[in-house]
């Protein structure tokens, strides 16, 4: 098995965790304390990925990865933050569910900003993915 597909899948896994771990936690603190924990975790990611070595910056002197890294960064924590939100109000069951509809905009913005091609077997899991997000929202 190809490794992204692997990592693709562990991912998926994960998130399904994550969405009832953060559910639970709500129930104790709010969500900015979720994202006080996660920044701790990131803080020890990195250190382990500093200390292996794997860690390093482009060398790139243009700076051309410098925007895309920022709002890749900024995206990540302003997400988690708006999960953490809705799942503070809202069932874990619907909202979780509901933001796994992001694959949508993933596909239509590859075919914008990246010129990736769209095949029919793309827009009929798009149609699916539309229609599942409808049907958990109810």
């Amino acid at each position: 098995m190809k490794y992204w597909l692997l990592a693709s899948i562990a991912d998926a896994i994960a998130l399904g965790f994550l969405g009832v771990a953060a559910k639970l936690s709500l129930r104790h603190v709010t969500w900015p304390v979720l994202i006080l924990s996660s920044t701790l975790a990131y803080i020890v990611l990195l250190t382990a990925l500093g200390v292996s070595g794997k860690l390093k910056l482009p060398n790139d002197p243009s700076g051309s990865w410098f925007i895309p890294v920022v709002v890749t960064g900024g995206l990540t924590g302003g997400t988690f933050a708006l999960l953490a939100s809705a799942l503070e109000q809202g069932p874990a069951s619907q909202v979780v569910p509901i933001t796994a509809g992001y694959p949508v905009v993933t596909a239509l913005l590859s075919v914008a900003v990246l010129s990736e091609g769209l095949t029919f077997p793309r827009i009929f899991g798009i149609i699916l993915v539309v229609i599942g997000v409808i049907l958990v929202a109810r």
